[in-house]
């Protein structure tokens, strides 16, 4: 190498492109699984670019993230499920609350999006994961390589 020049791997078995929950899900198995991985984020850093909250399901993101209730920033559980039927003039609404919801570990939290995003890069990073900021993917390109094997 010469002056200025720094060695950085530019092979990566896996490209996630966006900081978000599901790319950062993405990024944090695999890298987990011993692929290199890198995630491309448009952001200054994952969640500046989001300025909104919602609702984060504990089972499904226990399964990548272990039991990150013990230390992610979360607002507070929901105790309260609805769902809604729609027409042009009307609504009907079904729902069940209940402090249960709440016991123990909780079915789900309400989350804001800049924080909880940095949390879970946080995480794919000591997965292993490699994050660059700051960086817009205009297009991409798939290349498919075969490989040629023989069977003796």
């Amino acid at each position: 190498m010469t002056e200025g020049e720094t060695d950085v791997n530019l092979n990566y078995d896996v490209i996630v492109v966006g900081a978000g929950p599901a790319g950062l899900a993405a990024a944090t198995v695999c890298a987990r699984a011993g692929l290199e991985t890198i995630v491309i984020e448009r952001g200054r850093k994952p969640g500046t670019k989001n300025v909104m909250g919602g609702v984060l399901y504990t089972r499904p993101t226990a399964q990548v993230f272990g039991e990150f209730w013990k230390d992610a920033p979360l607002e507070r559980c929901v105790i309260e499920q609805n769902a809604w039927i729609l027409t042009e003039d009307s609504a009907i609404k079904l729902g069940y609350r209940s402090p249960q919801f709440a016991e123990d570990v909780p079915n789900s939290y309400t989350v804001l999006r800049v924080k909880v995003d940095e949390y879970f890069a946080q995480k794919a990073t000591e997965a292993g994961a490699l994050i660059i900021n700051e960086t817009k993917v205009d297009e991409v390109l798939r290349l498919l390589l075969l490989r040629e094997s023989t069977v003796s």
